[in-house]
């Protein structure tokens, strides 16, 4: 029983490999970001892809400027960017798959956005192609919200606490209101 247990546990465990894909840093108009692999990750035999939509004014896309990948360096490089819909959606995509078999987590660093005008405000990012290096298991991210640049207005998609303050306030003067 013990071990049917222990065997449920482990096929309902989130995976631990998982590639990533995140800001590193936003300096001016540009924005700059890295791909994570966890052990054994891949993106083999290609191609791959990553999606980054919902931006605003992105005029410039950069392919990644350097990696921690010792098999394939320079392959691991050749990510050519795609600006899409003026400017709402870039996608990186690279057709020569392969990181290599790594025991450690790697790093790609340098994917950048310039958009002038533009503010960090919550984007979506989203990954095909990626693989664990045996090949059977999808490690694809989808739909994940990560900082990129967006529209000055759409920032405040939340509210201030001052509006939300103010807005508690008017729905209690109208169940005041009610009640009397």
């Amino acid at each position: 029983m013990r071990s049917l247990l222990l065997l449920a546990a482990l096929c309902l465990a989130p995976a631990a490999h998982a590639v990533s894909f995140t800001l590193e840093s936003h300096t001016g108009d540009v924005w700059t970001y890295t791909l994570e692999f966890a052990p054994h990750d891949n993106y083999y035999p290609g191609p791959a892809t990553i999606d980054l939509e919902g931006l605003y004014g992105v005029t410039e896309a950069t392919p990644p400027t350097s990696t921690t990948l010792t098999s394939f360096p320079e392959v691991n490089l050749q990510w050519n960017p795609f600006i899409l819909g003026g400017g709402v959606r870039v996608i990186w995509v690279i057709t020569e798959g392969g990181t290599g078999n790594m025991v450690s987590t790697r790093y790609t660093y340098g994917f950048s956005v310039t958009a002038p005008g533009a503010v960090t405000g919550p984007v979506r990012v989203s990954t095909t192609g990626f693989k664990l290096d045996s090949g059977q298991f999808d490690l694809d991210i989808q739909d994940v919200v990560i900082d990129g640049p967006v529209h000055p207005g759409r920032v405040n998609d939340t509210p201030e606490p001052s509006a939300a303050a103010l807005f508690l306030v008017g729905i209690t003067v109208i169940a005041l209101r009610r009640t009397l």
